[in-house]
């Protein structure tokens, strides 16, 4: 077996002891081998464990980040949760855009909405290696550490669009701090969203987030602010400048300094230009093109109020009490309002002209308010004359004294109590009472006695002096009560000047009691907002109207109607109204003490209007005071119902159409069979000489019927429709005119119609007058009477022997 042997032959040596002092001593004939200085080896021990530390230390970082990126809370649910504050915007019912209201001026648009030249621009100076990263630029980030490292403490680094979609969102708490936690936090949240999110899908969300300065959010806000035009409308020399504007906003606005604007803009152009997104031609020609922006100005970034701006605060304020400030600035919604455009421009008008022609009166100021007695809805609302001198909204929140506006109320509560009815024959002659700094004589405004006068004529011609003795029956506690019931929810004081409009009350105050007479006891709420949507149409919120049945007895209120009914054929309101230009209206006047307000309340079926006038003024201090005494030509019947009229002339046929569009169809049903004497009419169903209907087999027939019973009645009948029915199943012909027929004819000539058969079941009664204070029968001499209903036999026989006849009268 062959043996290996080293290339040295012969036997080993035994190695030659180390020279202590570093001499020679080898075989090779070179000196000793020196050792290393101690600082040398210290130097290298220290970069070794320098280097261990700084692996441990990465080791450990990475192991904290792939531990934090699985517990971090989902980047993609915070994003779809995110609501960034948007626009409220306020129509009104016929479509009409109020106001525009944010917090931050931003209109958010889709990635197709965008300019292509605007998203390239943006990539190239924001992001250029966008399309290719996962979400962070690991060279950025190295820059960033060295960066932070040289300067020794944490600098803003180059970030990429996901990240700055990270911060500007907030995802996760992520802000603007600058550490290094937060840009780990930023950059693991960036890793999410790529993973979750289309390239485009991001650009989209960033490019409707950023802000662009003078207070611009988003590119269509921002080519609206410089430009005047939408985002899809911009040049490639508009794009490259707003692109370059994330950066610093406020150094390189166009606004500060064109000059810093074009610098910037040239530089995006450049950069486009070295990643080939744009020819150089198109170069050349971008950077040779001047800034011509949209205003010569910044445009201020507030909310704008174009139309209402009295019931758009109203609004504001009634949403912000019911879901907070946050719901309505936060935007993004969409509120359906109540009032109907051309209504509140024909409100506007009125009241200004109406003002215009009263300043020699000494009017200055006026409020008008209206709304649907039989849903709340406010149709019109004008705080005053003008909101750019005042923003106090007098409709809804002026509280002034209401003067004889108010005696409908007192008139209401009496005769609902049972004390008076509109006959009640009231003596106007001087009267006095105690009050708390001596005796009381109320005045009528035209310093006339009339002697005895019914309720209804005191009420018509505004006599004050029957209006307190109705409130002294009554009790000023039991008004108060009924002003409650009613919809007053200012402070009444309980004296007797109470009749007379002392105490102070709104304007919708008195709209929500007058629709109380107008519906027969139906309360409504006044509401302005009917729906509220998100920007995808889903309904955040809708109000039905909110109408409360008082218990006011429909008689009294019908009552109190008629007597409002004759203030405008022939009372205050006559000379104004009396015409009938307004059909069927009904309504009160109202004058304060000295003609500090003037007032007219009135309403017809389907509105109810109030307007207010007066003279507000402020004193030496420039603060506001109730006001100054108009001169004595100031009325409601000469300032207000003028404006009134005007307003409802115009308003009612506005606000009839849109009840025709809103109200679903309705069937006409049959009426029920009517039992007929033929003998007694002399004529039977075929007397109405029915008409077909043009179809080919002549099966169907056309009748007409009354508009308020349903009856069938003669053809063309007043206040009647036509209905179509299957032969043979038409209604027949009753036996009597319907008693809207005979009415609307003044037909006073007797039928031959055989009267009802009496039900002997039911006991007889009589309905008599009576004394309020005797309790017998009245005379005309009885101050106050009551009419009450008796069984037959069981009523007062004796008449009053308390109130004599005058001197001189028997």
């Amino acid at each position: 077996m062959a043996t290996i042997r080293s290339k040295q032959s012969g036997p080993s040596r035994p190695t030659p002891p180390r020279n202590p002092r570093g001499g020679g001593g080898g075989g090779n004939g070179r000196g000793p081998r020196k050792g290393r200085p101690q600082w040398l080896r210290r130097l290298i021990i220290v970069v070794q464990l320098t280097f261990v530390l700084i692996g441990i230390a990465i080791v450990s970082l990475l192991g904290l980040i792939f531990w934090l990126y699985g517990t971090l809370p989902s980047a993609e649910s915070q994003i779809k949760s995110y609501r960034p504050p948007g626009r409220a915007m306020i129509y009104s019912s016929d479509g009409v855009l109020l106001a525009d209201l944010f917090q931050q001026n931003r209109k958010v648009i889709t990635i197709d909405q965008m300019p292509v030249n605007l998203q390239k621009a943006t990539v190239d100076v924001e992001d250029r290696r966008f399309y290719s990263n996962v979400g962070v630029d690991l060279r950025g980030i190295g820059r960033a550490l060295v960066r932070d490292f040289t300067h020794r403490r944490s600098k803003e680094g180059a970030s990429t669009i996901t990240q700055q979609l990270v911060r500007n969102i907030g995802i996760g708490g992520v802000g603007r701090e600058k550490t290094i936690a937060r840009k780990i936090k930023e950059a693991l949240y960036a890793i999410q969203i790529e993973r979750n999110y289309s390239k485009q899908q991001i650009l989209e969300m960033y490019l409707n987030q950023v802000y662009y300065g003078s207070g611009a959010y988003g590119v269509e806000s921002a080519a609206e602010t410089y430009f005047n035009k939408s985002a899809d409308k911009l040049s490639l020399p508009e794009c490259a400048m707003l692109a370059g504007l994330p950066r610093a906003p406020t150094l390189y606005s166009p606004y500060v300094d064109k000059e810093a604007a074009r610098v910037r803009r040239d530089l995006v152009l450049s950069k486009m230009l070295e990643q080939g997104d744009i020819g150089y031609t198109q170069y050349s020609d971008a950077i040779a093109t001047p800034i011509a922006l949209g205003f010569t100005r910044s445009p201020q970034g507030r909310s704008h109020v174009y139309h209402a701006p009295y019931f758009v605060d109203y609004v504001v304020k009634q949403l912000s009490e019911k879901f907070g400030s946050d719901f309505i600035y936060r935007g993004g919604i969409n509120i359906a309002t109540t009032i109907n455009w051309q209504v509140q421009d024909q409100a506007e008008k009125a009241l200004e002209n109406g003002v215009e022609d009263a300043r020699w009166r000494g009017a200055s100021q006026a409020a008008l308010v209206a709304i649907d007695p039989h849903t709340g809805f406010i149709r019109a609302m004008v705080g005053g004359v003008d909101y750019s001198k005042s923003q106090f909204n007098i409709a809804a929140d002026g509280r002034r004294q209401a003067g004889s506006s108010f005696k409908p109320i007192i008139y209401t509560a009496a005769i609902d109590s049972g004390l008076i009815n509109q006959n009640t024959r009231i003596l106007d002659a001087p009267v006095s009472y105690p009050g708390l700094t001596g005796v009381w004589s109320p005045k009528n405004d035209d310093h006339r006695f009339r002697g005895w006068v019914t309720a209804k004529r005191a009420l018509a011609l505004s006599i004050n002096i029957a209006a307190v003795k109705v409130l002294k029956l009554v009790g000023p506690d039991t008004a108060i009560r009924y002003a409650n019931m009613m919809g007053i929810k200012s402070p009444l004081a309980p004296y007797l000047t109470l009749a007379l409009g002392a105490s102070a009350v709104t304007p919708i105050e008195m709209a929500v009691a007058y629709s109380v007479i107008d519906t027969g006891g139906e309360r409504p709420s006044p509401l302005s907002v009917k729906q509220i949507t998100d920007t995808q149409g889903a309904i955040l919120y809708s109000a039905d109207p909110q109408v409360e049945t008082t218990s006011i007895g429909k008689d009294a209120l019908s009552q109190v109607k008629e007597m409002m009914r004759a203030v405008v054929t022939e009372g205050t309101a006559s000379a104004i109204l009396g015409d009938g230009s307004v059909a069927g209206a009904c309504g009160k006047t109202g004058t304060t003490q000295s003609h500090y307000d003037v007032w007219f309340d009135g309403f017809t079926d389907d509105l109810v209007c109030t307007v207010w006038a007066g003279h507000p003024s402020k004193d030496a201090r420039g603060r506001a005071i109730y006001g100054v005494p108009m001169n004595g030509e100031a009325f409601g019947a000469t300032i207000c119902a003028p404006i009134w009229k005007r307003f409802m002339i115009a308003a009612e046929p506005i606000l009839a159409k849109e009840r025709v569009k809103e109200a679903p169809p309705k069937a006409h049903p049959a009426p029920p069979p009517i039992e007929t004497d033929d003998d007694a009419t002399g004529t039977d169903s075929s007397s109405a000489t029915p008409s077909s209907t043009g179809t080919s087999d002549g099966t169907q027939v056309t009748v007409w019927v009354d508009n308020v019973t349903g009856q069938r009645v003669a053809a063309k009948s007043p206040n009647s429709h036509t209905v179509n029915y299957a032969r043979g199943t038409e209604p027949p012909l009753p036996s009597t005119p319907s008693t809207t027929d005979t009415q609307s004819q003044g037909d006073s000539t007797q039928t031959n119609a055989k009267p009802p058969a009496q039900d002997d079941s039911k006991p007889h009664t009589v309905t008599v007058t009576i004394c309020t204070d005797s309790g017998q029968l009245a005379t005309q001499w009885c101050p106050s009477t009551l009419t009450r209903t008796y069984v037959a036999g069981q009523e007062p026989k004796k008449y009053c022997t308390i109130h004599q006849p005058p001197p001189g009268e028997h």
